[in-house]
């Protein structure tokens, strides 16, 4: 069951600090300090992803994206 369908079945709100429908900033922050002030409020969590990172990732835990058949795309 998901959150969304126990925060329906159980009449819940979400709670004040769930914002990820919010997060429209897309871009590479990878490698920028996100205690700036200047930064983007809400970046998308693919922003964080560097391409040498997700390439490391996917080298290192190449036998388990295999075995459990987990998606090579960030997200799927």
């Amino acid at each position: 069951m998901t959150i969304r369908a126990l925060e329906m079945k159980y009449n819940l709100t979400k709670s004040w600090h769930h914002q990820s429908d919010k997060r429209s900033h897309e871009g590479n922050y990878a490698d920028v300090d996100i205690t700036d002030p200047l930064f983007p409020r809400l970046p998308t969590y693919k922003s964080f992803y560097a391409n040498e990172c997700l390439q490391l990732v996917h080298c290192i835990f190449h036998q388990d994206f295999k075995m459990y058949k987990y998606s090579s795309v960030l997200g799927n």
